[in-house]
């Protein structure tokens, strides 16, 4: 599995802001839980990818 995470965050006078781009499974491998009883029926999700912004204040 192949995941990564980008942030750039930067400081106001009174918050700061953070924009961030996360990336899961980005080589769509399918994967199982070895530990599940589902395991052959059901495998983890697929690729995905977020984006978005936090401000903290």
């Amino acid at each position: 599995l192949v995941d990564a995470h980008l942030t750039y965050r930067w400081d106001r006078s009174a918050s700061s802001w953070e924009v961030f781009l996360d990336g899961s499974n980005l080589t769509d491998e399918e994967t199982r839980p070895h530990t599940s009883l589902l395991r052959n029926y059901a495998p983890l999700p697929g690729r995905g990818v977020a984006f978005g912004i936090r401000a903290y204040f």
